[in-house]
């Protein structure tokens, strides 16, 4: 697939419409705020076409962030050379009052150009229930201003 600025469009049908609605326009410093191989893998298509300048992928699951973490070596996307740029992150958005999982205290960056949030609401059931409805405020708070995008996947 192609748009209309003659990038190329990814052939998955739901991140070819995030790019879509994009129209073009780098993702800058993306915050990918539930990841997982699938989004991953869409992050290492963005790079490899130099539509993002950095990632910082989050996940609550510490298995999730060993696969995320040897995928993004495999894909090349975490290495020496860009890993200042690039992080997985493992927390929770919220605490739970538990110490089964670690509260995300601080990220690598305060803003981000772009945030996409697939499957994220439906999969905080396992992590923070009842939160859902305060996790859109909180990736609000971290889009830059007037510029900043979010995506939201159900």
């Amino acid at each position: 697939q192609q748009n209309n600025n003659n990038n190329i469009v990814t052939n998955d049908a739901l991140f070819g419409c995030i790019e879509k609605q994009q129209d073009g326009i780098s993702f800058g410093n993306l915050l990918d705020a539930g990841t997982g191989i699938h989004s991953l893998r869409w992050i290492a298509s963005l790079h490899q076409r130099n539509l993002l300048t950095s990632f910082t992928a989050i996940t609550a699951d510490t298995n999730m962030q060993r696969k995320v973490e040897e995928e993004s070596k495999n894909l090349g996307i975490i290495n020496n050379h860009n890993h200042n740029h690039n992080h997985v992150v493992v927390g929770n958005w919220f605490d739970d009052n538990t110490n089964t999982n670690h509260l995300i205290k601080e990220l690598p960056y305060d803003q981000y150009d772009t945030i996409v949030a697939d499957y994220l609401i439906g999969a905080m059931d396992g992590y923070s229930p009842y939160k859902q409805d305060e996790i859109i405020p909180k990736l609000y708070s971290l889009l830059k201003p007037k510029i900043g995008r979010l995506y939201i996947v159900g």
